[in-house]
């Protein structure tokens, strides 16, 4: 094989196999509510996979995902294929987990045999709780890795008319929020929007997906360098999305035009006046991490609250420290709350300049601001998490320097 295509590591890759969901959840990212039975043609998947190998030293992560991939009744090959070509990358199976417990022992053995992790996004869906439960046992007798996101909040960002919002900007927000590169049907894009959207043009009589929008992989003058380097600018698309983001709370609904999009039209935002008293009712389900700081003894006190236990803290303003993406919901959900209660968010603290970045009209502070502040809520994932942030700030009230 010629060393000239060699040249490049590439993050991350999704796949969909498919495009119809089991699901319907409203404003899915996908559009799998509203797609039709499509299914990646196995003979083009084979050549593209391939063909991907030859052009970067290695790909880091590959998510098999759909729709929902275990609709595809051939998912075992296309497992055993992204496999036989990407040895070294990590490969996760992305699924609802409704349907694993219908599997037979082939596909058990082939997720084992191919070294798989298969990735569950759990939705509230009650009746459904028992299938995912019984998936998780068989994943757990066949020693087959995995693991449970609890999902219960999408986010839109998509304004698809009237856009005003500068292209670059949108990019760079994006860019840190996600890395969602796409491999379809010969071509490499930088977010599935260009190819995806083709379900909503079909669905409402539009005209927004370009699936020219990508780069063609077999292009003979095409290498896995001049592949990344053209990433890492804005698409066509991009004119269809915002910097915001805004959130809905997960649900299945009948499909209507303005779903997947920031406006006041999209009656399942969670900012939108009609659902405000449904954002009041979610918001007890969250906790939040106070880090109270006494500044003359340098020290730091932790306390916990529930979203509706914070009335006296949003009276002083509010100060945030986001520690992590995973939180960038959370820290949404709280500033709107905080508005609904007329409060103020006087800044944001993030742990990096990725994070930042996703940060959008909202004041940031940087890290060293904090010998100025007594009061912060701490996102942060998990009991880690709080305690990186609570060295960091010790370490910056002691002027301590990595």
């Amino acid at each position: 094989m010629s060393e000239e295509f060699k040249v490049s590591v590439l993050e991350y890759l999704e796949v969909k196999i498919i495009e119809s969901c089991n699901y319907r959840c409203s404003g899915c990212a996908g559009w799998g509510n509203i797609a039709k039975r499509e299914i990646y043609d196995i003979a083009q998947y084979e050549c593209d996979i391939k063909r991907i190998s030859k052009l970067f030293d290695k790909v880091k992560m590959l998510h098999i995902l759909g729709g929902e991939p275990l609709l595809n009744e051939h998912i075992n090959k296309y497992i055993a294929i992204a496999r036989k070509y990407l040895k070294d990358t990590e490969i996760y199976l992305i699924t609802n987990g409704t349907l694993l417990h219908t599997k037979d022992h082939s596909f058990f053995q082939c997720i084992k045999d191919n070294d798989i992790k298969v990735h569950i996004s759990h939705y509230p869906v009650e009746k459904d709780l028992e299938k995912v439960k019984m998936a998780c046992s068989i994943l757990q007798e066949n020693s087959i890795r995995f693991e449970i996101i609890d999902t219960d909040i999408f986010s839109v960002s998509m304004q698809l008319e009237n856009n005003t919002f500068d292209v670059e900007e949108t990019f760079k927000v994006c860019t840190s929020y996600m890395n969602c590169t796409n491999l379809y049907n010969g071509m490499i894009y930088k977010c599935p929007r260009p190819i995806s959207l083709r379900h909503y043009d079909r669905k409402f009589g539009t005209n927004y997906a370009d699936m020219t929008d990508g780069i063609d992989i077999y292009d003979s003058m095409i290498t896995g360098q001049a592949i990344l380097e053209k990433l890492n600018y804005p698409i066509r698309t991009c004119r269809l999305c915002t910097p915001e983001r805004k959130f809905l709370k997960w649900s299945q609904s009948e499909a209507d035009i303005f779903q997947w999009q920031i406006c006041k039209e999209n009656r399942l935002l969670l900012d939108n006046e009609r659902n405000r008293n449904e954002l009041l009712e979610l918001a007890p389900n969250y906790k939040l991490m106070i880090f109270e700081i006494e500044h003359s003894t340098k020290k730091i006190e932790k306390k916990e609250y529930l979203f509706d236990d914070i009335k006296e803290v949003i009276e002083k303003g509010v100060y945030i420290w986001l520690n992590d993406l995973r939180c960038l919901s959370y820290c949404n959900i709280l500033k709107y709350i905080v508005e609904i209660r007329n409060g103020e968010i006087k800044g944001i603290i993030s742990k990096n300049k990725k994070i930042s970045d996703t940060l959008w009209g909202v004041t940031k502070l940087e890290k060293k601001d904090i010998v100025h502040i007594s009061s912060i809520i701490v996102l942060a994932t998990g009991v880690k998490g709080f305690y990186e942030v609570e060295y960091e700030i010790n370490n910056i009230l002691r002027g301590v320097k990595k």
